[in-house]
C-alpha cells in the first residue's frame, strides 16, 4: 500500500518536473527567437507606426501629444504616451523599446497559457497553444514594430484572467486591479470599452454583477476623464477619447468603400476640405451615418467584404516588416517573403481546425452553451465590434490566442506529446 502511494507520488513529481522543464524551454525559445528577429531585421517606422513614433518623440521631448507643435486628439493617446515614456527613459533608443515589446510578448504567451488552463482546456491544449505562440511568425514580426497591438494584448489578457477567477469574484481588490487594467486598455483601443460588462454578465454570479460592473466603469471613467478634459481644452467640445472612430466609420461606409482601408483624395472629397481634425471627424460621422440610412442594402453587402479583408490573411506584421526594410537588404527581404508563405499556411491550418472544433462543440453542447464559452465570447465581441468600420488583418491580432484556444481542442494528443518531449529533451540536454 505504502509502496503504491510512493510510486504515485514519484510519478506525479516526475510529470510536474517535466511540465516545468518543457514550459521553461518554450519560454526560452520564444525569447531567443524574438530577440534574434529584432536584431537581424531592422525595420524603419512606416505608415501608422511612423505616426506613433513622431507623436511619441514629441511627448518625450516635452512638447506634448502634438502634430507639428499643435496638440492633437485624433488617435487614442494611450499608446503614444506609453511609447513616449519609453523613448524618454531609453534616450530615444528604438531597439530598447523593441526589447520591451519582446518582454510583453513573452508575458502574453504566459498569460495565454494560464488563461487556457483557467478556462478548462487542459494541460495538453494549453501547452500546444504555448508552443504555437513560441514560433508564431506574424506575432513575432509585430515585436519589431512600434505598434499598439502588443501592449494592448497583454492588458487584455491580464483583464480576462482576473475576471475569470471565479473563486475571487467577491474580492473588491481584484476588481479594482481589473478595472485599472481595462481602463488602460481603453486608452489604447477604445473599442474594448463594452467588453468588461459583457464578460462579467456571462461569468459572474448574478448577485455580484452590479458591483463588479460599477467598479470597472467608475475606474474607466476616472482614467478617461483627464484625456476628455484635455480634448475639451483643445477642441472646446466633448471628445471622450479620440476623433478617429468617426473617420474609420466613414472609410467603411461611402460610395467608394470596398471593405478595406481606402482613404484617398477621391474619398476625402466626399466631405470636402475639412481644414482641421474636428471638422473632418464631424463631417465623416455625419456622412457615414447618412450613407448607412440611405443605402442600407449596400451597407449590408459590404459586410462580407469587410469580413474577407479582415480574416483572409495573417501576415500583416510580416508585410509591415517588409515595407520597412530597405530594398538593398535582399536576403532579409527574401526571408520575410518566405515567412509570409509559411505563416499563411499555418494560419489556414489553424482556421480550419477552429471551424472543425466549433462544429463539434455545437454538436456536443448546443449552440447556446457554446456561445457562453469565454473564448467564443471574446471572438464574437471583436468580430461584431469591428464590422461597422472596415476590414484589416491587424484587427484580428488580439483574437488569435482565443481562436487557437478553440482550435487546440482538435490537435492530436500524440502530436502535442511529441512536441512537449522535444522541449523536455532540449531542457535536459541544456541543463546537464
Amino acid at each position: 500500500m505504502y509502496s503504491a502511494i510512493q510510486n504515485k507520488q514519484t510519478t506525479t513529481l516526475i510529470h510536474s518536473k517535466e511540465k516545468t522543464l518543457s514550459l521553461r524551454w518554450i519560454f526560452v525559445c520564444a525569447m531567443l527567437v524574438r530577440i534574434a528577429w529584432i536584431f537581424c531585421i531592422r525595420v524603419s517606422p512606416m505608415s501608422d507606426y511612423l505616426w506613433y513614433y513622431e507623436r511619441a518623440l514629441s511627448i518625450a521631448a516635452g512638447n506634448g501629444y502634438a502634430i507639428n507643435g499643435s496638440l492633437t486628439g485624433y488617435w487614442p493617446a494611450g499608446y503614444p504616451f506609453y511609447l513616449g515614456a519609453l523613448l524618454y527613459l531609453t534616450g530615444g533608443n528604438i531597439l530598447a523599446v523593441l526589447f520591451f515589446n519582446v518582454a510583453l510578448d513573452i508575458a502574453c504567451l504566459y498569460m495565454t497559457y494560464k488563461l487556457a488552463k483557467l478556462w478548462g482546456l487542459g494541460e495538453s491544449a494549453a501547452t500546444a497553444i504555448a508552443i504555437f505562440f513560441c514560433f508564431y511568425l506574424n506575432h513575432i514580426a509585430y515585436d519589431a514594430l512600434l505598434c499598439s497591438e502588443v501592449p494592448f494584448m497583454i492588458l487584455f489578457l491580464c483583464g480576462c484572467t482576473i475576471l475569470s477567477l471565479r473563486h475571487r469574484q467577491s474580492d473588491i481588490r481584484l476588481q479594482v486591479v481589473s478595472g485599472v487594467v481595462f481602463a488602460l486598455a481603453v486608452l489604447i483601443k477604445p473599442i474594448i470599452i463594452c467588453f468588461p460588462a459583457l464578460f462579467i454578465f456571462f461569468n459572474y454570479e448574478k448577485s455580484r454583477r452590479l458591483r463588479a460592473v460599477s467598479v470597472h466603469y467608475i475606474l474607466i471613467a476616472l482614467f478617461i476623464m483627464p484625456l476628455t478634459l484635455r480634448n475639451y481644452s483643445i477642441y472646446h467640445e466633448f471628445i471622450p477619447i479620440s476623433l478617429n472612430s468617426s473617420v474609420n466609420l466613414f472609410i467603411g461606409n461611402n460610395p467608394y468603400a470596398n471593405g478595406t482601408y481606402i482613404y484617398d483624395e477621391k474619398v476625402l472629397s466626399l466631405i470636402g476640405n475639412p481644414g482641421d481634425e474636428l471638422t473632418e471627424s464631424k463631417r465623416a460621422q455625419r456622412y457615414a451615418v447618412d450613407y448607412i440610412k440611405e443605402h442600407p442594402v449596400r451597407a449590408l453587402v459590404l459586410l462580407p467584404r469587410k469580413i474577407y479583408y479582415q480574416y483572409i490573411t495573417d501576415v500583416d506584421g510580416i508585410s509591415s516588416n517588409l515595407a520597412g526594410v530597405p530594398l538593398e537588404a535582399g536576403a532579409t527581404r527574401m526571408f520575410l517573403k518566405a515567412s509570409r508563405i509559411v505563416a499563411q499556411a499555418v494560419y489556414v491550418f489553424i482556421v480550419a481546425l477552429f471551424f472543425i472544433s466549433l462544429y463539434r462543440m455545437i454538436q456536443g453542447a448546443g449552440i447556446s452553451a457554446v456561445l457562453k464559452r469565454p473564448p467564443i465570447i471574446v471572438i464574437l465581441y471583436f468580430f461584431i465590434m469591428y464590422l461597422p468600420f472596415f476590414g484589416a488583418p491587424r484587427f484580428h491580432y488580439v483574437m488569435m490566442p482565443f481562436i487557437l484556444m478553440v482550435a487546440a481542442a482538435q490537435l492530436p494528443k500524440k502530436l502535442v506529446a511529441n512536441l512537449k518531449n522535444i522541449f523536455i529533451r532540449r531542457g535536459v540536454v541544456l541543463s546537464s
